[in-house]
C-alpha cells in the first residue's frame, strides 16, 4: 500500500470517509494510522510517521489541518484516492 500525498482538488469530494487518524507528537512528528480495503474484503493497516524534515510534512499538515499535540484527527481519502474509487464506464 503506497500514500500519496497532495491536496488540490479535497473540496471537490463529497462527505468521504475517514480512512484513519493522525496525531503528533512533542517533537513536531505526525503519524498517520491509516487503514483500507482490497476489493471490499481484506483490510490493510498502515502507520506512516513524517518528521518535521521530511519532504512531505507541508503536505500532510496541509491535508489534516493544524493538529496539536495530544490531539488526533481523522484523515479524509487524498483527492487521488477518491478519483480511484469513482465509478467508470457508462
Amino acid at each position: 500500500m503506497s500514500l500519496q500525498v497532495g491536496c488540490a482538488g479535497v473540496e471537490k469530494m463529497k462527505n468521504p470517509e475517514p480512512i484513519g487518524y493522525a496525531e503528533i507528537s512533542a517533537d513536531g512528528t505526525i503519524t498517520l494510522h491509516l487503514a483500507g480495503s482490497v476489493n471490499g474484503g481484506a483490510i490493510a493497516h498502515m502507520t506512516k510517521a513524517y518528521k518535521p524534515n521530511d519532504p512531505y510534512y507541508a503536505d500532510v499538515v496541509a491535508h489534516i489541518g493544524v493538529i496539536k499535540p495530544g490531539e488526533q484527527k481523522p484523515v479524509l481519502p487524498w483527492p487521488e484516492q477518491a478519483e480511484q474509487k469513482k465509478p467508470t464506464g457508462g
